[in-house]
């Protein structure tokens, strides 16, 4: 696999697992007591893996050789390279402030908000790379480079998602696929869907997913009306998009992408899809235009 594909792939799952941690953060409340396994097993991941092998490799490779070839990227590089610098330190900070928060010596409050803060700097970082980063890469590099490149991104393993994922990171695999959808779009075009293109979303909460409480209520989420995450349009667009009940189909915005089981309904109108807020699956997606086609 070339080396812009595997650094994609796991730009992907790191842009899963920080909307893993936001839907986590959404639903603590009182202590994080809880959640310490999540929060040290997400921790360890980003030490061990992030820090030590994507971005260290980034650096030592892709960015040295695309430095080499061009100026027009220095001014980025170094920005990125600074964030990779700090990486541990701030991720250490995460550490000691879940501690302090165990031990009251900080609010819950102030945990949530370094948290968010965190996923934000972390998906701009990413989308950084691949919007400002790779284009140039892509222009640049030569075939010689790539060669060097390659072999250094294919000798690493991923220790979460990879073939040979490690036992301690299996419960946040579990974690990550059922809260974060596989497919997402984490460099997206800044560009608009544009008026009339694809099917207009109509989005509403899901009734019993709207906060930690009820998502956590055993017999609501077994109540007939909690559906799972899915998307719903009428006979007419379903037959024009080639797709029939119960079929996969992807959706997507300009925002992110999911996969989702089809359900045919009369009650919706005419051009337009309508999809429940509050799963991970139908997270990236918002309020927008969405194109769907058969999985």
């Amino acid at each position: 696999m070339h080396a812009l594909h595997i650094i994609q792939d796991e730009h992907r799952n790191l842009w899963r697992i920080a909307l893993t941690l936001e839907q986590v953060i959404d639903d603590l409340h009182g202590s994080p007591r809880h959640e310490l396994a999540f929060f040290y097993a997400v921790f360890d991941y980003f030490e061990q893996f992030v820090d030590q092998a994507h971005h260290a490799k980034e650096d030592r490779h892709l960015f040295c050789r695309l430095r080499q070839r061009t100026e027009l990227a220095n001014a980025t590089l170094d920005q990125l390279e600074s964030e990779h610098r700090h990486a541990p330190a701030r991720l250490a900070q995460l550490r000691q402030l879940l501690a302090d928060c165990l031990h009251g010596q900080a609010s819950l409050d102030t945990l949530t908000t370094a948290l968010r803060q965190y996923t934000h700097d972390l998906k701009a970082h990413i989308r950084t790379e691949e919007q400002q980063v790779f284009p140039l890469a892509s222009q640049w590099l030569t075939e010689q480079d790539w060669d060097e490149i390659n072999q250094a991104f294919r000798s690493h393993q991923d220790p979460l998602f990879g073939d040979e994922a490690r036992a301690e990171f299996r419960e946040l695999f579990h974690r990550v696929a059922s809260l974060a959808p596989v497919s997402v779009a984490v460099a997206a075009s800044a560009q608009p869907v544009v008026a009339g293109e694809g099917l207009e979303v109509a989005s509403t909460a899901a009734i019993y997913r709207t906060d930690a409480v009820v998502r956590r209520a055993p017999a609501l989420q077994s109540h007939p009306l909690n559906n799972a995450p899915r998307i719903v349009l009428n006979a007419e667009d379903a037959a024009r998009l080639q797709l029939q009940e119960g079929q996969m189909a992807k959706v997507g915005t300009d925002a992110g992408k999911a996969t989702l089981p089809v359900v045919i309904d009369a009650r919706v109108a005419a051009g337009s899809v309508w999809i429940e807020s509050g799963h991970g699956a139908t997270a990236p997606l918002g309020a927008a235009r969405v194109t769907v086609v058969a999985a």
